[in-house]
């Protein structure tokens, strides 16, 4: 469609107005006028009201049509984040979610390149690195701005409900209906009343787990486990979640979870991850040592050696908590098998819960990780840090918290539920005084043997007695 005769007035007046190139650019990058949309009359008598060839040639580049692929591969280069809060990072997280093609449906791919033949124009022939910005992020208006990271948002992720009332209210009927191929729903509420036929089977006390290393004082001060962009209006600010420009600052949009269509794993800002798996010490290895090189401590310890010698090292620790918690009156997204089921990804173990509040937590044990190598004298790289957890650790209890001392709200039900005698069974398992070796796998989690070589020597085992005072 050609440009209104308001649109060929504006590109006129501001053709006409420029005295250089640069001028053009400055002031014409900011108005929406799609110039590429113009017909061969309609250019010709824009381009006529050219003061000097500079002009001219700068308004004959804003008529180049813009591709796509050009148009994204120019964003991803001049679009430079200044921070984790600003407007170019969250432009860019958003942009970098939609770059599977095969995942948006062609409206969605007009709408992309509207936004991108918004920002991008062709300077000269070729690719993109002849393709120049129209304007900087900060020069776009405000609203629209927000609208572009509304429609990016919307392309690249699923919205899912976080409650029951949601679930009901809105429209998910396609994310509940049974799959073609028998596969049933993506969809799992557990806030389903008691199974009569098997009250052990009642999905409200299904046990789930999650390692933080947060202990539960902070948790509870924080109402439970609550995703980036809810609950810590202090931190979600902080991280720009609740600027005006950002999606997430309207209550409309906040409201629910949003699942990623391009990637395994879940959105860390929205989105609540809770592994699917039942054994807890799949859990014992995160936070990965690879992934915190400044967050851990070290005991000094005077070991004895199997080769029979005796020396003093110091060994890497890193306290974690590990939370118990049950999943009742949650909606729970199972985000690998929807991942698997709609876009053919590998399926991923974790569901994803809007939240956790803290009556859902049963209680904590904290445990001390003890890792098989010796602290660097230079401070943890990554490298080093992935070393470690390749060789593994030895995990003791150091600690726990469970009801009375938990805001557990299920503590009371009479007669008691079965579920509930199991979730008491799996937590005091998990505290049982016992020296784990463990580390991590892709799997989940593997035990390694209690004996570990080190530069010094190779160490037999790791004793409870290590672990005391650490």
């Amino acid at each position: 469609m050609p440009l209104t005769d308001m649109q060929v007035k504006q590109a006129t007046d501001l053709v006409e107005k420029a005295t250089d190139a640069q001028g053009f650019v400055r002031t014409a990058g900011p108005v929406d006028i799609p110039w590429a949309d113009a017909n061969t009359q309609q250019k010709t008598a824009i381009l006529a009201k050219a003061k000097n060839d500079l002009v001219k040639s700068a308004a004959t580049a804003f008529f180049n049509p813009v591709t796509l692929q050009n148009g994204r591969d120019t964003l991803n280069l001049k679009v430079v984040p200044k921070d984790w809060s600003g407007k170019e990072y969250w432009f860019k997280y958003y942009l970098a979610e939609t770059s599977d093609m095969s995942v948006l449906t062609e409206l969605e791919k007009k709408k992309l390149h509207a936004i991108v033949k918004r920002l991008v124009y062709k300077s000269k022939g070729g690719v993109s690195p002849e393709h120049e910005l129209k304007l900087t992020l900060s020069q776009v208006p405000e609203h629209e701005f927000k609208q572009m990271l509304r429609d990016m948002l919307e392309m690249g992720f699923v919205k899912v409900p976080c409650t029951d009332k949601q679930l009901v209210e809105d429209s998910f009927a396609d994310m509940v209906a049974p799959k073609v191929n028998g596969v049933r729903s993506v969809m799992k509420v557990y806030s389903a009343g008691p199974q009569k036929k098997d009250p052990s089977k009642d999905k409200r006390w299904k046990i789930r787990f999650r390692c933080d290393t947060r202990p539960y004082g902070d948790i509870e001060k924080k109402g439970g486990f609550h995703a980036k962009a809810r609950n810590d209006m202090a931190y979600a600010t902080q991280i720009g979640l609740q600027n005006p420009w950002h999606p997430c600052s309207d209550p409309a949009v906040n409201q629910y979870m949003w699942f990623r269509k391009g990637a395994k794993d879940n959105c860390l800002n929205t989105v609540v991850s809770v592994g699917t798996s039942s054994d807890w010490m799949t859990y014992l290895p995160f936070p990965l040592m690879n992934d915190m090189p400044r967050g851990y401590t070290t005991t000094k310890r005077f070991f004895r050696f199997t080769n029979g010698k005796s020396e003093a090292l110091e060994l890497p620790v890193h306290h974690c908590w590990l939370y118990l918690f049950v999943m009742a009156d949650l909606v729970a997204f199972k985000t690998g098998r929807f991942a698997h089921d709609q876009y053919g990804s590998e399926e991923f173990g974790e569901i994803g819960v809007g939240s956790v509040p803290i009556g859902n937590i049963y209680g904590a044990v904290k445990f001390a990780r003890v890792f098989h190598g010796v602290a660097p004298s230079g401070g943890m790289t990554a490298p080093v840090g992935k070393k470690l957890d390749e060789a593994g650790f030895s995990a003791y209890p150091v600690e726990s918290i469970g009801p009375p001392q938990t805001k557990f709200a299920y503590s009371k039900i009479f007669p008691e539920p079965a579920g509930i005698s199991e979730i008491r069974r799996v937590f005091e398992e998990m505290r049982r005084p016992v020296v784990r070796h463990l580390r991590w796998s892709s799997s989940g989690f593997e035990t390694v043997s209690a004996e570990f070589d080190t530069p010094n020597g190779r160490i037999k085992e790791i004793t409870p007695t290590m672990f005391m005072g650490v």
